[in-house]
């Protein structure tokens, strides 16, 4: 019932449920830890990690990152390590530093496999850069974009520019 509250709250969240997602996903978080269940707490916590981001919680989406991915170094999975790095770096302060701790788990992710969330992250730390103005290290993202990393990456741009968080 607790993996099937976590999948349930990940549902939520892409579906942009926020307060039904955070009902979920905290519901699930505590259920996971105390059955010991590291591997489905790993994903659990991403996932309420990247809620509390979106939310603008960022302290507590740093925190809830890093729980995550000491969960999922526990159990070796090197995919939610890498999102919930990614997560957590998305929610720092510093522009420049949140684009450079994207492109490095952009990196960890790509090694992991999984393209999608690295293409994401690029996009992210494109937008973080174009925040910062730091010209030079967005323009240094632009070859190691898919087709539609760019297309992402392009519309968070143009939304940073027009004064609006995507």
């Amino acid at each position: 019932a607790a993996t099937d509250m976590a999948n349930l709250g990940g549902a939520e969240l892409e579906c942009g449920a926020l307060g039904e997602a955070l009902r979920c996903l905290t519901r699930a978080t505590r259920s996971l830890a105390s059955l010991g269940r590291m591997p489905d707490l790993a994903r659990s916590l991403a996932n309420l990690a990247s809620l509390l981001a979106w939310v603008g919680d960022r302290g507590a989406a740093r925190d809830t990152a890093r729980r995550a991915e000491e969960a999922a170094a526990t159990v070796g999975d090197v995919v939610a390590q890498a999102f919930a790095r990614a997560i957590a770096a998305d929610a720092l302060d510093d522009g420049r530093a949140a684009g450079e701790a994207l492109l490095a788990a952009a990196q960890s992710l790509l090694d992991a496999g999984d393209e999608e969330r690295a293409a994401e992250a690029r996009a992210r730390a494109l937008r973080h850069f174009v925040r910062a103005n730091a010209i030079d290290e967005a323009q240094r993202i632009g070859p190691t974009l898919t087709a539609e990393g760019a297309m992402i990456a392009l519309a968070r741009a143009e939304l940073c520019l027009a004064g609006r968080t995507p």
